[in-house]
């Protein structure tokens, strides 16, 4: 496998845990807000926590508005009689139960997590606590009475002003045709185009072919000098990059119904190359990195969703930007708000609800049916605190069937186009600056690169018109 790709109910105090700048924990019912990939840092903190008692008070005042990356530098807390030493690590996975070393923040335990990164909405002081309890509440893993350790953690503190929100963004998922079409002249084109048209951003999908048992790149995954090349052509035309790890079935079945025999050793093959991407966008420093788009049977029982939560928790170790999983639709209904916000810093999801079966929809009915379909989305923003991200949308087949139809021509245009015109039309009313309360980004689906004539499509010459009015307002 080749290398590849860098909340709330009121309470008093709200706390937020971020892992390099993805939100893995809240430490209230819900989460609000979203964290940016963390600025330069402004300063550092050491602080020793010694073993031998519960709490370790030190005067250092946490501030709203700045995040605060905490880092495990030294030390480890070995049991008495046993050469064994324990890092400060624990668990924030629903239903599992954290240990070893704690940040208690006035009535708030927060399990440490080395690179995780903790603001807070008022000042409050920061005390580590290690766990207290009958030793025989621990099983051989786990650490015992903390009067029974000895020894210390040296934990490092760095602190970063929290950047402002940003707007709605507005991009365009860029496919390569070929392994190698990212390394021609085209993509530079293609970006520049864009560019011209309004974006700000592009998304570039990285898909991998699967049987259900592994899975392996295809002709249409782009090799990792071609991932960068296109990285480093788009942001020099000022756009902003996600990258986009996908699957697609060798069998061309629908990836939905995929059933892997053994569901653990699939996770394990997936979470691997997610990984090597994960390190490779890291060192890119790409913003956005969208991992397991779709798999619809690994998201079903919670067996699976708790499996799929322990793969991203290990991407936030390696990649420091925004991290999301992108869900289908109908996934929402399925994924807790919890499972949002120990997993990503946005929700990811292709919006492909059937709009409409009429021949050739105009644009005021499409806005009638997006109604139910918007307040699904706004609901979902408001149960986790997580802006979303809209990807492959407004894709017309997957809103309406005009372009399925066997017409010819219509008053002159093709249907393609004026199904395009209409479903872009609907879209941008839906989906304006006004969504930018629960929107964070919008990808438009999709611009091929290194097919033939490297068209603009599906942005055609009529939504295309549309989109760079929606664009340039």
């Amino acid at each position: 496998m080749p290398p590849g790709p860098p909340r709330e109910e009121p309470v008093s105090r709200r706390v937020w845990i971020v892992t390099l700048a993805g939100a893995i924990w809240c430490a209230t019912a819900a989460c609000e807000g979203e964290r940016k990939a963390l600025v330069p840092l402004a300063a550092s903190h050491r602080f020793e926590v010694p073993a031998d008692r519960p709490f370790t008070e030190t005067g250092f005042v946490l501030a709203p508005d700045v995040d605060y990356r905490f880092r495990h530098v030294s030390g480890g807390i070995c049991t008495q009689g046993r050469e064994r030493c324990a890092p400060p690590r624990g668990s924030d996975l629903p239903g599992e139960e954290a240990w070893a070393l704690h940040l208690k923040l006035g009535d708030q335990l927060v399990p440490f997590r080395d690179e995780m990164v903790l603001s807070v909405d008022t000042q409050t002081e920061l005390v580590f606590y290690l766990p207290e309890g009958d030793s025989e509440d621990y099983d051989e893993d786990k650490l015992p009475l903390y009067a029974d350790n000895r020894g210390s953690f040296g934990i490092e503190v760095l602190e970063n002003e929290i950047p402002p929100q940003a707007g709605l963004g507005s991009g365009v998922v860029l496919r390569a045709a070929t392994a190698d079409a990212w390394c021609g002249a085209g993509v530079g084109e293609q970006v520049k185009a864009l560019a011209a048209l309004g974006a700000d951003s592009v998304l570039l999908p990285v898909p991998y072919l699967t049987d259900g048992v592994t899975l392996w790149p295809g002709t249409r995954t782009p090799r990792a000098l071609c991932l960068v090349r296109a990285t480093h052509a788009a942001r020099e035309h000022g756009l902003s990059v996600g990258w986009s790890l996908e699957l697609e079935r060798a069998d061309r079945g629908p990836l939905a119904e995929l059933e892997p025999p053994d569901r653990v050793a699939f996770l394990a093959g997936y979470g691997e190359m997610a990984r090597l991407y994960a390190g490779l966008a890291a060192s890119e420093e790409v913003e956005l990195l969208s991992a397991g788009k779709g798999l619809v049977s690994l998201t079903r029982t919670p067996e699976d969703r708790r499996d799929l939560l322990r793969l991203f928790l290990g991407l936030h170790t390696r990649y420091y930007g925004l991290l999301t999983y992108t869900a289908r639709h109908e996934e929402l209904a399925v994924l807790e708000p919890s499972f949002w916000t120990t997993c990503c810093d946005r929700v990811g999801v292709v919006p492909g609800w059937s709009l409409s079966d009429a021949t050739l929809p105009a644009s005021a009915p499409l806005v009638v049916a997006w109604a139910p379909y918007v307040e699904a989305l706004r609901r979902t923003f408001e149960a986790t605190g997580l802006r979303l991200a809209l990807v492959d949308a407004p894709a017309y087949p997957a809103t309406t069937a005009c372009a399925w139809r066997p017409l010819d021509t219509v008053d002159g245009r093709i249907p393609d186009e004026l199904c395009q015109r209409e479903a872009y039309r609907a879209w941008f009313q839906v989906f304006g600056e006004d969504a930018a309360a629960f929107v964070s980004d919008a990808f438009l689906g999709e611009v091929i690169v290194g097919g033939p004539a490297s068209p603009l499509s599906p942005l055609g010459r009529l939504a295309e018109e549309i989109v760079r009015d929606a664009w340039t307002k």
